[in-house]
């Protein structure tokens, strides 16, 4: 059993971390010997493997997988979610009171893509017919706008530098000083 705060693992090899755990590239017909934590494979027949594929298949970029795996190893080490027995028993207030806790800990951005990646874990599980519903569905994340853009804006005099540094002695220089004179 595991300690609180860390993940049981189910596996067929020598027991792992969740240090240990490395996406391997599936085998269509079987994940034997493959490492899922052990509420993911207590959950259904087909858990294990549909929550390999939704890692494997589903999202195509390593950094945003990595992101995701984090996001959902860190759910399942949240205390309330670390002493049920199946994903099929997380509740919506599970997801919401993880949340609440990631918001105390981290920036809006890093909670909604926390949210973002559970919404899919389940959605996906949901669809595939392990889970009856998906828990995180309605649950809203923090509220983030940005106040403020990243793109530099030119002051006057450096619009008027940029402009007058464009020869004008050809028909392309003077396409380009008209169409960035109408930009800035």
């Amino acid at each position: 059993m595991a300690r609180r705060g860390q993940i049981a693992w189910h596996s067929t090899q020598d027991a792992v971390t969740a240090d240990d755990l490395q996406l391997p590239t599936l085998a269509p017909e079987t994940t034997c010997g493959f490492v899922v934590p052990a509420i993911v494979a207590a959950t259904h027949r087909d858990a294990s493997e549909r929550f390999l594929e939704y890692f494997a298949a589903t999202i195509r970029n390593p950094n945003t997988r990595a992101a995701y795996m984090n996001a959902a190893a860190d759910f399942l080490r949240f205390e309330p979610v670390a002493d049920l027995g199946s994903l099929a028993e997380v509740r919506l207030i599970h997801v919401s009171l993880y949340i609440e806790s990631v918001g105390d800990r981290f920036a809006p951005q890093t909670v909604k893509l926390r949210l973002a990646a559970l919404r899919g874990l389940f959605d996906w599980l949901a669809r595939h017919g392990v889970l009856e519903t998906n828990p995180a569905a309605p649950v809203r994340g923090p509220s983030y706008t940005v106040k403020r853009g990243k793109t530099p804006i030119l002051v006057a005099a450096e619009a008027n530098r940029l402009i007058e540094s464009i020869e004008d002695d050809s028909i392309v220089g003077l396409r380009d000083r008209a169409l960035i004179a109408l930009m800035v």
